[in-house]
């Protein structure tokens, strides 16, 4: 079946030589680059288009992909061809390409996004800064522990936000759901690989960076990510400081429960949603989200595809990422900044 038209709009030149060299477009939420190619026709200012999905998209503008592999690699793209010199309120008609790109179409080899010559960064997701007061004394693989936790529930309840949030594009809503349902929460690999999961899918300007660290006693740490997510964190932190006797008794009451129900070994994917024990372990994990003042169970519930365990595991694990960097808070080591 062959392939129609498609309309992209123009969002940003990327590299400017005399005139246009790579542009970014839209095609409704599909990003689309595309390269200035050679052409016969001085009337024609053509160009060779490539879709990428939002993860590859914001991998090449993180640095972690060249633009030819956009062009080349994934096998979800489609190609496209479109003639600049018609664009009409910042909207192009693109041609679809059949089969690859030749050879004269496509960008070199290890040209990244920091080749461009234009500044670039979609406005929605640019970075913001928390800064994190530092003291007493510090062992680099301490700071790495810290900085590991706190990353981990940065990313965790980005997540959730972008799960919630209508206009989040459908792939990175994909990539979240598959990090909750694609793990058997049987030991420490598994939610080592669900927050690194959950860490990949942050879209650009919302992964955390450290931007300045100034290890002076006292100190202070810039970290770069998403404005209303450093709140969040802070005031998931601040309740588990404010709470951490109660909360460390709920946990334990919690994780005591389960282990002595023989769920606790037990790989997610293996407890059925009419087991006999679901509505009480559901129960649990509601009353120990609400301690933790995480106010997203049901976001969490289906995120877990209503599976009792694996939302219970996944709490469980939050919490422990919660004491593990409310520690440093705890010893004075860490503060938030104003």
């Amino acid at each position: 079946m062959a392939r129609v038209k498609r309309q992209a709009n123009y969002i940003a030149t990327l590299v400017y030589v005399d005139e246009p060299q790579v542009v970014h477009l839209m095609s409704r939420t599909v990003p689309v680059v595309a390269v200035a190619v050679p052409s016969n026709d001085p009337n024609v200012t053509l160009f060779a288009a490539t879709t990428a999905t939002l993860q590859n998209w914001e991998g090449y503008l993180n640095g972690a992909s060249d633009l030819r592999y956009l062009f080349t690699y994934p096998a979800s793209r489609s190609l496209y061809t479109f003639d600049l010199q018609k664009m009409v309120n910042k909207k192009v008609i693109m041609i679809p390409w059949e089969g690859p790109f030749p050879e004269e179409y496509l960008p070199q080899s290890q040209f990244f996004s920091r080749d461009h010559t234009e500044p670039y960064l979609p406005p929605l997701l640019a970075p913001q800064t928390e800064t994190l007061l530092v003291d007493g004394e510090w062992e680099l693989q301490e700071f790495g522990a810290f900085y590991q936790r706190y990353s981990d529930i940065y990313a965790f309840l980005v997540a959730v936000m972008n799960w919630k949030d209508a206009g989040v594009a459908a792939d990175t809503k994909s990539e979240i759901k598959n990090a909750f349902r694609s793990k058997p929460f049987e030991g420490g690999s598994s939610y080592l690989h669900f927050f690194g999961d959950l860490f990949s899918s942050l879209r650009r300007g919302e992964r955390l960076g450290l931007d300045k660290v100034a290890y002076a006693s006292p100190g202070h740490v810039d970290i770069n990510g998403r404005d209303d997510a450093f709140g969040t964190v802070e005031q998931s932190l601040s309740n588990f400081l404010q709470a951490h006797g109660e909360l460390h008794r709920a946990y334990s009451d919690f994780h005591q429960a389960l282990s002595k129900a023989g769920l606790l070994r037990m790989p997610g994917e293996a407890f059925l949603h009419d087991d006999p024990n679901a509505q009480w372990i559901k129960k649990l994990a509601r009353e120990f989200a609400l301690a933790l003042k995480f106010d997203d169970f049901d976001e969490l519930w289906k995120l877990s595809n209503g599976n009792a365990l694996v939302a219970a595991k996944i709490l469980l694990s939050f919490y422990r990422r919660l004491e593990q960097a409310g520690e440093y808070f705890a010893q004075g080591r860490v503060s938030f900044g104003n």
